[in-house]
Parts: C-alpha cells; sequence; structure tokens
C-alpha cells in the first residue's frame, strides 16, 4: 500500500510534465505563454521542458512566462546586440508582450547595456518597437493584462569619453532652436557628464538628475526673451514652458539679481530696484554683495545649536522676509517653508543637528530658496550689511 501511493504523485509529476511538454512544443515563432499557479516544483519542471525545448523562459511571481524564439524576436535580439552608442529602444508590453519585454531585459544584461522603467514619452534616442499586427505573438498579447510586467528603456551608453563625446555630438549638431532632446534614466554618470561637456560647448541647457532621464535643450528664444524684455522691468513665461526652461531662467536670473516669482499663471522675472550709490564700497554687484551671506545669517539667527548660532524657521525667516520689503505670494512662502524643510532634513542627515540651520546649511538654504521659491535676500538687506561694516570699519 504505501508503494502504491509513492506511485501516485509520481505518475501525477509524469502527466504534468507530458501535459506542459504538449503545450510549450505547440507555441509558434514569437508566442508565448504564461503559466500561472505554479508550486515551485512544478516551476522547475516547467523551466526544464523550457530549456529542452529551446525556448526562453523567465519567473514572474508563482508564474512564468515562455517564449519560443522567432523572426520578430531574432530580430529584436540583433537590434539589442547592434545597437548603436547613445540610442535605445523602448519595448512596451501592450505592444511586444510580457514574454518579449522580459527576453529584452535578459539580453539586455548579456550586452552589458543599460534598463529602466519606461515613463513619459519615449525618448528622443530610443526606437519603440511594435509586433507585426497579424503575428502569432501579436494575438498572444490578448491573454495578458498590466499586471504582466512593466514598459522598459534599453539604452547603449557604452564607449570611451571620446566615442560617447562624438555620439552625443552627431545627435545634438543640429537641435533647432527651443527644441529638446532626451535620453532614458538609465544613463549612467560618465554618460551623463559628456553630455554636460558637449552642452557648455554648444550653448545647449542640460537636466541630468540623477535617476530621471537626461533632457537637452536648445533654450537660445527664452534667454533672448529674458533679457530684451526686461527692459520694461518684468518678463513672463507661461504654465506651458518645461521644467528645463523654468531651471534655466531661474538661475540665468539668479546670476544677474534678477527677482524670480512662480504662481498659477507661470513665472514671472523682474528687475530688483537697485540704488547704486556714489563711493566705491557701494559700487559693488549683487553677486558680490551676496558674499555677505555669512552676515546675514549673523543677523538673523537668533537660534541655539549648543554653543552655535542657528537660524529659525519660525522667526528668523519671517524677519529677514519682513526686512525684504517685498510682498510674497502663498505659492513662494509655501516654497521658502519647504526649502527650509528639505535643508533641515539634509542637515539632520550629515550632521544629527537638528535645533535649526547652521551657518553652512543657511548658504545651501538660500540655493534652495532662489529655486524653489525664486527668493534670494535682496539687495536691500545686503546693501543694509555691507553699509554696517564699512560703518564699523570706519568707512562710512
Amino acid at each position: 500500500e504505501q508503494q502504491q501511493q509513492q506511485q501516485e504523485p509520481q505518475e501525477e509529476d509524469e502527466a504534468f510534465k507530458e501535459r506542459v511538454t504538449m503545450q510549450l512544443q505547440g507555441l509558434s515563432p514569437d508566442e508565448s505563454v504564461k503559466l500561472q499557479n505554479l508550486s515551485r516544483k512544478q516551476r522547475a519542471v516547467c523551466m526544464q521542458v523550457a530549456k529542452d525545448s529551446g525556448l526562453w523562459s523567465s519567473t514572474q511571481g508563482s508564474s512564468l512566462l515562455v517564449l519560443r524564439e522567432g523572426p520578430f524576436t531574432e530580430e529584436m535580439r540583433k537590434e539589442i546586440a547592434n545597437l548603436p552608442l547613445a540610442s535605445g529602444l523602448r519595448l512596451l508590453v501592450s505592444k511586444v508582450g510580457p514574454g518579449l519585454v522580459l527576453l529584452g531585459r535578459m539580453l539586455t544584461d548579456m550586452n552589458g547595456m543599460r534598463m529602466s522603467k519606461a515613463c513619459g514619452k519615449c525618448p528622443s534616442c530610443c526606437e519603440e518597437l511594435s509586433l507585426p499586427a497579424e503575428s502569432p505573438a501579436s494575438r498572444s498579447l490578448m491573454d495578458f493584462g498590466e499586471e504582466d510586467g512593466y514598459d522598459v528603456d534599453i539604452f547603449n551608453d557604452q564607449g570611451s569619453d571620446t566615442e560617447i563625446k562624438s555620439a552625443i555630438e552627431a545627435q545634438l549638431a543640429d537641435l533647432e532652436v527651443d527644441a529638446m532632446f532626451d535620453y532614458p534614466a538609465g544613463a549612467g554618470q560618465v554618460f551623463r557628464s559628456c553630455v554636460g561637456r558637449v552642452c557648455d560647448n554648444c550653448g545647449y541647457e542640460v537636466s541630468a538628475r540623477v535617476e530621471e532621464r537626461v533632457v537637452v535643450g536648445n533654450l537660445a528664444t527664452a534667454m533672448v526673451k529674458l533679457h530684451t524684455d526686461l527692459s520694461s522691468g518684468t518678463v513672463e513665461f507661461g504654465r506651458e514652458i518645461s521644467r528645463l526652461q523654468k531651471e534655466a531662467i531661474r538661475r540665468e536670473a539668479r546670476l544677474k539679481g534678477y527677482a524670480v516669482v512662480e504662481d498659477e499663471t507661470g513665472l514671472k522675472v523682474s528687475r530688483m530696484s537697485i540704488l547704486v550709490p556714489e563711493s566705491e564700497a557701494k559700487r559693488r554687484s549683487i553677486q558680490e554683495l551676496s558674499q555677505l551671506s555669512g552676515q546675514v545669517f549673523q543677523r538673523y539667527a537668533t537660534g541655539m545649536s549648543g554653543t552655535a548660532p542657528a537660524y529659525m524657521r519660525r522667526n528668523d525667516l519671517l524677519d529677514m522676509v519682513k526686512d525684504g520689503g517685498q510682498e510674497l505670494s502663498d505659492a513662494q512662502t509655501e516654497g521658502l517653508k519647504k526649502a527650509y524643510d528639505e535643508t533641515l532634513h539634509l542637515q539632520i542627515e550629515v550632521t544629527k543637528a537638528s535645533n535649526g540651520l547652521s551657518k553652512q546649511f543657511f548658504k545651501v538654504f538660500l540655493d534652495k530658496a532662489m529655486q524653489e521659491a525664486g527668493w534670494y535676500p535682496g539687495p536691500e538687506i545686503l546693501e543694509a550689511l555691507h553699509e554696517k561694516a564699512q560703518a564699523q570699519d570706519g568707512f562710512a
């Protein structure tokens, strides 16, 4: 009786293997199938059957995706292996199926390339692959849903600095005014650095935050508008401008000492009222006066962190804004609070100090305040502090 009980599971295993073998061997070229609700033992059997049958397979939770290579699969393999430098492919589950997407991910690793989860529109350097409408693989897509994997961007950024730089220069050589060009989020740091150097040489703007796609823009029109239209005192950019344009406008405005305000209608840049005194001590540029941020900290930092002064959010920030004499919008106020909180969080991570901002991190806060709220201590504050310093030195 015990021998009979042992034979029954063995017969069940043989029957399962035979059934799976028939199912997988019946796959057409480029067709994939999802085997669901498998035990660990069953999944191992299916993977062995797939391997013995010359099929691609990849686990997905308790399921297994199996794919028979065909003309389209072979074409995709060649395309990934032969991707030009600084170029990529986008594979969408809805257009090529989870089997081919998973295969693409495996091939990417095999070829030493980059892969990132696809988001937003297809990057400029990538080509989107789609199955032929009448292929067996296309018909098999009806069996899959959104839970069957995610879209991916495959990208080739492998090469020497010289090779990468040459490839990027060729892609960006004819970038028209107001045009954008982007690369996937998976691009590595060496590639990102090369993009930055090429953009510096070409006069383009670039946004290359880690783990985000690399965006390049020829923003000549926006920069011309910023400088020529300011003759009237204020220039406005609508809500439709890109994040890259916002970053470039904010940075240029800060360098020139302009004030920037963002609200629901867009971005507004204006000249700050700067009176240029006659004396040599007062003919300083805004850039020079900005170096007095240490004195601004000393003037407004009323808190204490141990034995060192600390700049507090509730009182010190409000006093400094009030002394600036500029009425802030709700968006600017929230931006300043956000800038302070983010800087304090960074300080806590680095130094563990949580009772107000130190002098070092106060400078970080001023940078963030410009980015988040378009606000920076105006020349009125800096000039007053400079006059005070000069008076103490006997020069006033």
